[in-house]
């Protein structure tokens, strides 16, 4: 069974993408946007946020052995002569979310989204317990489950996992609809609906 694999269909099918070095594209089973945790033939994408900036480790994922790269369109000027694939975007935390789209499509396992003001963790915590007592599981690690958690923990997923559990949180206004329509569940968890992680969401409960 061929493993899982961004490929260049997914790479063309990003929002406002373009291919430098198309001709060096190849299979991609390893997404990372962490420099230090390279595997050889990796794709990295450079995310950039408010406190830190990937760009600033692409040299350093690519001496790591990653072989292509995703970048924001305003800094192919700093890359333009790396000699392996660069794909520009114009945003890379949305590029993330549409591979973890397209890797999602290529799944077998139903999706399991489980999400509320408490208890998330612990309820995907027993639900993976029970679940791999007969059937193969990938679950969210820790509690990454935010617009970055999610794709990744997507990403983690194997060709012939039967399910994959996903703890999705928010604190921002749209994120679990936006999430969702990454992970695009077969099973939904609500635990509770109640007064926390609201601080940017500037609500009052009562």
């Amino acid at each position: 069974m061929s493993k899982l694999c961004i490929n260049i269909n997914d790479l063309f099918n990003l929002s406002g993408a373009e291919l430098y070095n198309a001709n060096l594209i190849g299979d991609y089973k390893s997404i990372s946007i962490d420099s230090r945790k390279i595997e050889k033939g990796a794709l990295f994408i450079a995310i950039q946020g408010k406190k830190f900036n990937g760009h600033k480790f692409v040299e350093s994922a690519v001496n790591s052995g990653a072989s292509a790269i995703i970048i924001n369109k305003k800094q192919i000027k700093n890359f333009i002569n790396l000699k392996l694939p660069i794909i520009t975007v114009p945003n890379t935390t949305l590029a993330l979310g549409e591979l973890a789209s397209f890797w999602r499509s290529k799944l077998k396992a139903k999706v399991i989204c489980i999400t509320g003001s408490v208890g998330k963790t612990t309820t995907k915590d027993i639900l993976i317990s029970l679940l791999k007592e007969k059937y193969r599981v990938t679950g969210t690690s820790l509690n990454n489950n935010n617009h970055i958690g999610v794709p990744l923990t997507i990403f983690s997923a194997k060709q012939n996992d039967d399910f994959l559990s996903l703890e999705v949180g928010t604190n921002h206004f749209g994120e679990i609809g936006y999430t969702s329509k990454i992970a695009k569940p077969d099973y939904s968890v609500i635990t509770n609906i109640g007064n926390s992680q609201l601080s940017f969401l500037n609500l009052k409960m009562y």
